[in-house]
């Protein structure tokens, strides 16, 4: 693969389908002796791989830990693209609160302030929300910048780093290389130029944003972006795809496609709040349960898109007669992947320390648990 096809994918998709079919076991909260067998041999050749599997089914929870040193809930991973959920969730909340609808446009909230190409001025909020928008997966002039700065063969050590707000702002003067809007196209310049929309009409960061609208109400206190002293020692340590450490990647721009780091209770909570649990782990119940009022509205399909989940097309694919709502993530020493279906209840999530795809598996495994 080319270094330019290494940095597009990054944090994107790769989606190859499986066929394998495990059996659940009666007690279906404990992970089935057939998918310890599918987990141990995805891991075989991969002895610095942790990884956590969680699955949620008729309202309880359970997780359990593969690798030599096996991960728990309380184990800190960076979750890659799967933060896009978190930056689509944020953005149901804050728009309903500041009552700004979903159809506003770049020209509307931001064109008094940035350049806009005549193309970027009629993107909206949804657009971005749901990879409609047409902007490209990063665009070419960010990549040239990230290599300008490492050069080619760096180019996914921490590349994220190397370019800022500013950067993200200019390309929207001239858009080259942006698609007609209206089709499913992921982007990760879209979703992180959403973050960064919220974060220029708020005055706060999107960690700000994310603790006040969505981490404190739902108790996710060991989800943020900023890994701090109080994070850093409960980090699992990456490794890239040959099994070499890796540093944690740290954005100063695109936080939103990427930047978040979580733990499996912290995600299984966001699970529930999804599902408008009753069981929500939350410190402020009556918040809690408007937040998942509100997250009902990234399950609302239109036009066959939903906020932040990758298209229906793909999933039918995938998944056959089910649908269920999903996403992966990748960096070079984290992979991770969810899948809700809203209709039966069922959610699955996996988070590993190596940057290695895991949604094949993620795919076997929501499978199994859908039967």
């Amino acid at each position: 693969m080319s270094w330019l096809s290494r940095i597009a994918s990054s944090l994107g998709l790769s989606l190859p389908p499986s066929s394998s079919v495990l059996t659940q076991t009666t007690d279906g909260l404990v992970l089935s002796s057939a998918l310890d067998l599918k987990v141990k041999k995805y891991l075989k050749n991969y002895d610095s791989t942790s990884l956590l599997v969680g699955v949620y089914r008729e309202g309880e929870s359970t997780f359990k830990g593969y690798g030599e040193s096996p991960p728990d809930a309380s184990s800190v991973f960076q979750i890659a693209s799967v933060s896009k959920l978190l930056t689509t969730a944020i953005l149901a909340v804050w728009s309903e609160q500041a009552g700004i609808p979903l159809s506003r446009s770049l020209e509307e909230l931001i064109g008094d302030q940035i350049p806009l190409s005549a193309q970027a001025k009629g993107i909206t909020l949804y657009q971005l929300a749901t990879h409609t928008s047409g902007l490209p997966r990063v665009p070419q002039v960010l990549l040239d910048k990230i290599e300008a700065a490492v050069g080619r063969h760096h180019i996914m050590d921490n590349p994220y780093h190397h370019i800022d707000e500013r950067d993200v702002f200019d390309y929207l003067a001239t858009t080259e290389g942006m698609r007609p809007a209206g089709q499913f196209d992921y982007s990760n310049y879209g979703m992180g130029l959403l973050a960064h929309i919220m974060e220029r009409l708020t005055g706060q960061s999107l960690q700000e944003l994310a603790k006040e609208g969505l981490l404190q109400p739902l108790n996710m206190s060991n989800t943020g972006i900023t890994i701090d002293d109080r994070i850093r020692p409960h980090l699992i340590t990456g490794y890239d795809a040959q099994g070499n450490k890796t540093e944690p990647w740290t954005f100063n721009a695109l936080a939103g496609a990427g930047a978040f780091y979580s733990t499996g209770q912290d995600m299984m909570a966001f699970i529930r709040a999804n599902f408008q649990d009753s069981k929500l782990s939350a410190s402020k119940l009556e918040d809690s349960q408007s937040i998942a009022a509100r997250l009902q509205l990234m399950q609302f399909s239109q036009n066959g898109v939903n906020l932040g989940w990758v298209g229906p097309s793909i999933t039918q694919k995938m998944f056959g007669k089910h649908s269920p709502l999903w996403h992966n993530g990748l960096l070079a020493g984290y992979a991770s992947f969810l899948a809700i279906d809203p209709e039966h209840k069922i959610s699955v999530l996996i988070l590993s320390n190596q940057g290695r795809d895991v949604t094949s598996l993620g795919v076997d495994i929501t499978k199994a648990v859908l039967q």
